[in-house]
């Protein structure tokens, strides 16, 4: 019979586990993290410690080191059995616990965020012992469990159907193994291997069955109307969208919400911002294409890319050509390029054509859009001083394109842009100060409750003067309308920041691209020299940003260092990036843990979920720790009335240990089911104490110093 059990125990404790992981799976497809596999050992751990009946001693030194060995193993450099990570350690919980206390949650470091997701695990999975193999319930965590999976799948990139159909399965399973459970031990039947053998082969039938039909028969159309758009409002302030690029940009604004789905991967000679495409009209709203009925251009791969960027000749001979590669993971039709590009490389049989009005590429096989799974782009880093650009201003009648405004634009947009320029003699002062102006005022960059305007209102308008908060779209659109109202020609870039290092390859930089990296800039006309990019959101830096005065003088400071001077730059140089590199080093031996807890909300959830755990917990095994205290608090007490309090503790232990005395049931015939349970005469002794208090209205003299120790290990007893 014990061998019985402890085969049911463990099939319950692992498919229990199994529920567990639907928690798990998720976290790698919207953190990025790669190190997901030491939250699985660390739960297979809890599986083998459980398997083998350890005790809870043992258990406890076996979690508690695995999860110091897994944060020194991501988090510190060196052998885990050296023992100089161990005061940074702790340096650092102490300074964690002090911003908690604070209120200053978002200076946690991921360390000390990542010991408290292995607290929850550790928590979770004494949980799930509790209630499947104590209390033989998992009708609460099977619904959880459906709760949060379903959550992410309506609210984030995470497809959750695999994921919906595993858990009803394993639920159901666990829920039908439990029924049985309860019905043997309700009929007090025999238990035997071949009983349940059978149990089991007919309900796996009746739930892989009843499984295959839900996913092969059809589904009903909805009847209500989907909740989940008015879901995603808030306060009246817009809707939620989701980031990435879209070609649809007619009506900006809105709140949206981070997507770390990977589009593209790259590797290039230095980081650059990746562009797609221009847009020219702005209508108060959003962005439209011109009405300009432009042909589309061919051309082949290694040609001359149809596209100018830069007005030939202006210091050509000092710019840089450079190589960069994409590698496309998502099925787009268009190419990502960088501003200068010059050649497009990629596979034979492919063609591409460029939108001239939008400056879109498009690649092409057999006559038809087809997505490039790699190419290579060639492209120049011209090389411009300020002084330049502060020359380049004749000219702008001949762009009226990129000076078109609304009628309707209100007339402080132009009075603000004024202001903001004031003094100003030149286009490109006038660009670095309406550049600078969002990067030094009351404007905040968010995604979230940002405004959509109203048909009456102009988009620009209500950030610029209402809202002030805002993302990409809000910033690089209201510098454009403003350089604009200035009469300097300029337009609307969409693309992808550089994204996010992952690596060299040789000298190479290795990027990975995601939805979230999407962006929208500036650039401006300037006549002599050409397309000039700015970049207004704050937090962000253009690194195509053309070379400058202060870099010029800069380069000559350094020409004319003397030959020791320089070699004592140079090695102070080269020191600065093998620390770079170390830093680099490190954060991808356990900084990708880091993408876990990069988000705040996820931090909060975290969290709510340790606190409300803890109450939990604390709840759960109020047994055992008022146990403790009760025995505290009574043991040396040497007054006789103390046994009367010491018998009521003892009455309520029993009750919350599921001993539940049934009406009409009397102390002594309470007292012998307690005794038969415990296999002893306790009980009973301490109740013929307590009737006699009961019948004789007093305590006789010594009670409590001669039925203490009975007291005392009788409560032990329930504890266990």
């Amino acid at each position: 019979m014990k061998q019985w059990h402890n085969g049911m125990s463990l099939l319950l404790y692992g498919l229990g586990l199994l529920l567990l992981l639907e928690w798990i799976w998720p976290i790698k497809i919207l953190s990025e993290t790669a190190n997901i596999w030491v939250f699985l050992l660390f739960l297979l751990l809890c599986f083998l410690l459980f398997f083998l009946r350890a005790p809870i001693y043992v258990s406890f030194l076996c979690k508690g080191g695995a999860i110091l060995f897994f944060l020194q193993l991501l988090y510190f450099e060196g052998s885990f059995l050296l023992v100089d990570w161990i005061s940074l350690f702790i340096k650092d919980i102490k300074l964690n616990i002090s911003y908690v206390f604070g209120g200053n949650l978002q200076a946690l470091t991921h360390l000390f965020r990542s010991l408290a997701f292995f607290i929850i695990l550790w928590m979770l999975v004494y949980l799930l012992e509790y209630w499947l193999i104590r209390r033989k319930q998992i009708l609460f965590f099977f619904s959880m469990t459906l709760v949060y999976i379903t959550f992410l799948d309506t609210f984030t990139p995470y497809d959750a159907s695999g994921s919906i159909f595993r858990i009803v399965l394993i639920g159901f399973i666990i829920i039908g193994i439990l029924t049985f459970q309860r019905h043997f031990k309700k009929e007090g039947l025999k238990k035997e291997t071949i009983i349940f053998r059978k149990w089991m082969i007919i309900l796996s039938i009746m739930v892989l069955f009843s499984s295959f039909l839900g996913y092969i028969l059809p589904k009903a159309q909805p009847i209500w109307p989907d909740p989940v758009p008015y879901l995603k409002v808030f306060n009246g302030m817009g809707t939620m969208k989701k980031v990435g690029y879209g070609e649809d940009d007619t009506q900006l604004g809105g709140s949206i919400t981070g997507d770390s789905t990977v589009v593209f991967q790259t590797i290039v000679e230095s980081p650059h911002y990746w562009k797609v495409e221009t847009k020219d009209v702005y209508t108060g709203k959003g962005w439209i294409q011109s009405e300009d009925e432009l042909r589309n251009i061919r051309f082949s791969s290694n040609r001359q890319v149809p596209i100018t960027s830069f007005v030939e000749g202006v210091n050509y001979e000092q710019s840089v050509p450079e190589t960069s590669t994409v590698q496309q993971l998502k099925e787009y039709p268009h190419l990502l390029y960088p501003l200068g590009v010059t050649k497009i490389e990629s596979d034979r049989g492919y063609f591409f054509e460029l939108d001239p009005s939008i400056e879109k590429i498009y690649s092409y096989k057999d006559h038809e859009t087809a997505s490039l799974k790699e190419y290579s782009l060639t492209y120049e880093i011209p090389f411009y001083t300020e002084d330049m650009l502060r020359k380049s201003d004749s000219g702008n009648s001949a762009m009226p394109r990129y000076m078109q405004l609304p009628n309707q634009l209100p007339s402080r947009v132009k009075e603000l842009a004024v202001k903001i320029t004031k003094g100003k003699t030149n286009n490109y002062d006038k660009a670095k100060a309406v550049e600078q102006y969002f990067k030094t005022t009351q404007y905040s960059y968010s995604l979230d409750d940002v405004a959509i305007p109203n048909e009456d209102e102009d988009y620009v308008d209500q950030f610029l003067f209402e809202t002030m908060k805002g993302y990409c779209d809000n910033f690089s659109t209201s510098m454009v309308v403003l350089l604009r109202s200035l009469d300097i020609p300029s337009r609307w870039v969409k693309g992808y920041t550089e994204g996010r290092f992952t690596g060299m390859e040789g000298s190479l930089y290795k990027y990975e691209i995601t939805n979230n990296n999407a962006h929208s800039w500036v650039e401006v006309y300037f006549p002599q020299v050409g397309w000039v990019p700015f970049e207004p959101t704050p937090g962000f830096a253009n690194e195509a940003t053309p070379n400058t005065e202060e870099d010029e003088k800069k380069e000559e400071t350094e020409a004319s260092v003397q030959p020791e001077q320089q070699e004592e730059v140079e090695n102070e140089q080269n020191e600065e990036v093998k620390k770079e590199e170390e830093e680099n080093k490190r954060y991808f031996t356990g900084g990708n843990v880091e993408g876990l807890f990069a988000h705040s909300w996820f931090w909060f959830i975290l969290l709510g979920l340790v606190l409300l755990l803890s109450v939990f917990y604390t709840y759960r095994t109020r047994s055992k720790w008022l146990s403790f205290y009760y025995i505290r608090k009574l043991k040396y007490n040497e007054k006789d009335e103390a046994f009367l309090a010491a018998y009521d503790v003892l009455l309520k232990q029993l009750n919350r240990i599921g001993m539940t005395r049934e009406t009409g049931q009397t102390l002594r015939e309470y007292a012998k089911t307690v005794d038969e349970r415990y296999s002893t005469a306790e009980m009973t002794l301490l109740t013929k104490r307590y009737e006699e208090y009961l019948y004789g209205n007093q305590i006789k003299k010594g009670t409590w110093l001669e039925v203490r120790e009975l007291w005392e290990n009788l409560i032990k007893k329930t504890m266990t």
